[in-house]
């Protein structure tokens, strides 16, 4: 699934080649083989691209011209989109975890960890973000609320 801003569509293939489109025109503005195994993404947060890996890689990269921001490592590959508020990148990996990293520097700032069943479904949808609260489901029937600055859980039923 692309990601557009107003003047710009973001593609990446699972083999790691992302370009940049003019949306008027469909110009390519840039393109980088970037040799990453996308798994999510991308999603546009502010001045920057941001993609999940199948080798556990939570990357940025420049909206401008596609140079790699930085990289963080995850416990277990990205299947779904990353979320982004108060500068906060949320992000799901397929072993049950939910964490938070700093979108400047990519940083790990909160983890939030939920047993996965014994037998499990391997997609996953994305955490939802509302105000202050990251929302999620897990595959045991669990439906988390998390503060979006600290991780902190505020509910789950």
């Amino acid at each position: 699934m692309p990601a557009v801003t107003g003047t710009t569509v973001y593609a990446a293939d699972h083999k790691g080649l992302i370009v940049a489109v003019d949306r008027a025109n469909g110009d390519t503005q840039w393109s980088k083989e970037t040799g990453l195994e996308v798994s999510a993404g991308p999603v546009v947060a502010g001045d920057k691209l941001l993609l999940g890996t199948s080798n556990a890689e939570l990357v940025a990269i420049s909206l401008a011209d596609g140079a790699p921001l930085w990289k963080t490592a995850l416990t277990s590959e990205m299947m779904c989109l990353p979320r982004v508020s108060h500068n906060i990148v949320v992000a799901r990996t397929s072993d049950g975890r939910i964490a938070g990293f700093d979108l400047g520097h990519g940083g790990i700032k909160w983890s939030h960890e939920r047993t996965l069943p014994p037998l499990s479904i391997r997609s996953q949808g994305s955490p939802t973000i509302h105000g202050d609260l990251v929302l999620d489901g897990f595959g045991a029937g669990k439906l988390t609320a998390l503060n979006v600055q600290d991780g902190h859980l505020v509910w789950e039923v």
